[in-house]
């Protein structure tokens, strides 16, 4: 499994792009290049039957908007711990090697945001420290090395949804891409569904714009088998958009909302819910 957290947040600014060796054009065999705008008048819908298909393996009953709030007190050891590295008096682990925290862009500790909950289910709380508009750190604690651990950064567009759950999006001058991503507990991505839309030139009318809709998810997701076999079933076109190295479908406008619903009143729900995670500085420690 894949850790991609960081990946996520260069492919959605356009930092870099990802590539896969399956063939020789770099995309598994079968999936066609959804390609420029250009040529979005050429890709097929979903079937209705598939799009049935899609629905249920994109409904993902896991995102609840629920914060588990830890005791400050009783949590006093990772506060500590937490609060070395923001103060620069201790290292953090990054990967495989030792890092200290570069100088906040844009305020100091004290004039951060910060919430403290357990993210991903082990009964260690994790550290936000949001340094809008540049980034936001989460930190965990890695038990066997006794040391603070950074589990991925990100930017502003960055919401938490509760739990280990994620929502991430870039409206950017190719399309609108929204993404909802699940963590384990190791701090790598075992669930995720990406959003696209992009207009493109009405060929009938060049004074109108059309919208592609398409969801999808990338290679090594754990939906990413159920995607191949819907389209091997119902004889589907998987399509490749390489500006976020993802596998999708084209869907409608309407489809798409449906498939959003749900997820977007779990967005409103975690945003009143993670106030009661959220700490200034001075409360938290």
């Amino acid at each position: 499994m894949r850790k991609y957290f960081f990946i996520i947040i260069l492919i959605f600014t356009n930092l870099v792009i990802l590539t896969y060796a399956n063939n020789e054009n770099n995309i598994m065999e079968g999936a066609v290049e959804l390609g420029n705008e250009l040529n979005y008048k050429n890709v097929k819908f979903i079937k209705k039957d598939s799009f049935e298909k899609v629905k249920e393996l994109f409904r993902n009953k896991s995102f609840t908007g629920n914060f588990k709030y830890m005791d400050l007190q009783k949590n006093s050891y990772y506060r500590k711990k937490y609060l070395e590295v923001l103060k620069r008096e201790k290292s953090y682990i990054d990967g495989n090697r030792e890092e200290k925290l570069e100088e906040y862009p844009s305020k100091n500790r004290r004039d951060l945001g910060y919430c403290f909950f357990d993210m991903n289910g082990d009964d260690i709380p994790e550290l936000i420290a949001d340094d809008t508009p540049y980034y936001i750190y989460v930190f965990t604690f890695d038990k066997k090395s006794q040391k603070v651990k950074l589990l991925c950064f990100s930017r502003p567009t960055t919401e938490f949804l509760g739990d280990n759950h994620i929502y991430f999006c870039d409206d950017g001058k190719i399309g609108i891409f929204e993404g909802y991503f699940q963590l384990d507990n190791k701090g790598e991505w075992d669930s995720e569904m990406i959003f696209y839309s992009g207009g493109y030139p009405d060929e009938n009318d060049s004074e109108k714009v059309k919208v592609l809709y398409t969801v999808g998810t990338r290679e090594g997701s754990n939906q990413f088998k159920e995607l191949r076999k819907i389209a091997k079933k119902n004889n589907e076109t998987i399509y490749y958009n390489e500006r976020n190295c993802v596998y999708c479908f084209r869907i409608t406008e309407e489809q798409s909302n449906e498939l959003m619903k749900p997820y977007i009143k779990i967005r409103e729900k975690s945003k009143e819910n993670i106030k009661k995670v959220t700490y200034t500085y001075n409360k938290l420690f």
